[in-house]
């Protein structure tokens, strides 16, 4: 019987596709796993890691193409410095059992799929606690992930991309594809265009100063934040560049 095309399996379909890929991962890291638990299957698959001990682990299987070895190296490192700060409340990655950041796991000849294990965080998402106090404890946030990354020494290997336009991974601009553009009259395309260079003119500007670009978190905003206890959890920092 031919294996069916994985784009038209269902969503519990592409969980079972894909769960001797984690066992396989899994099967690099010091751990002894009681309960695997399907969470999302959005940009990345996410997994839910449960062992014997009672720890629990979030692991993650990376789109192809989506994001590169350099920036799942760069995003483990950042988070390992990350892990001493108390006040920043961010997943601390998990190394395999020979010290490397993340299992590339052989799916077919010429084919891998990536995945990282990090430190599993509970909370709700700030999107639905979204308060006056809240909003106050991630500019806070914010500030503290700028203070750290300053004086951050990033190991060798870690990204060089930097954020110094508004799409930093040359994602295709659709708000200037010719679909959009054909369905705006002449006076809103030259508005855009205008616009354009305002703000690329602002990013040249801005890099042209003294001041050194920082790591950044490049994503960070009310869904990749999670609120536990009253402190604000940072995760998904796998678009980390400079900026």
């Amino acid at each position: 019987m031919p294996v069916k095309p994985y784009h038209m399996l269902t969503r519990s379909g592409r969980f079972r596709r894909m769960r001797p890929i984690i066992l396989k991962a899994l099967d690099q890291y010091d751990l002894d796993v009681d309960k695997i638990s399907a969470l999302q299957d959005f940009t990345n698959m996410i997994f839910k890691i449960e062992t014997t001990s009672g720890r629990k682990y979030t692991a993650r299987i990376c789109t192809p193409d989506w994001r590169t070895s350099t920036d799942l190296y760069s995003e483990v490192d950042w988070l390992l410095a990350l892990k001493d700060e108390p006040d920043i409340h961010a997943p601390v990655p998990l190394l395999t059992k020979d010290g490397q950041y993340f299992v590339s796991v052989p799916v077919a000849d010429d084919f891998h799929l990536r995945v990282v294990v990090l430190s599993w965080l509970p909370g709700t998402l700030l999107l639905h606690r979204l308060t006056k106090k809240n909003l106050f404890k991630m500019g806070e946030l914010f500030a503290r992930l700028h203070i750290q990354s300053k004086g951050f020494s990033p190991s060798d290997g870690f990204t060089q991309r930097q954020m110094y336009r508004v799409l930093a991974r040359d994602e295709v601009d659709a708000l200037f594809s010719e679909d959009t553009l054909k369905v705006l009259s002449h006076q809103q395309v030259c508005l855009l265009n205008n616009i354009k260079i305002e703000v690329q003119e602002c990013y040249k500007n801005r890099y042209s100063g003294r001041e050194q670009p920082r790591v950044i978190h490049h994503d960070l905003h009310h869904e990749n934040i999670l609120v536990h206890n009253g402190n604000l959890q940072p995760f998904d920092f796998e678009d980390t560049v400079w900026g």
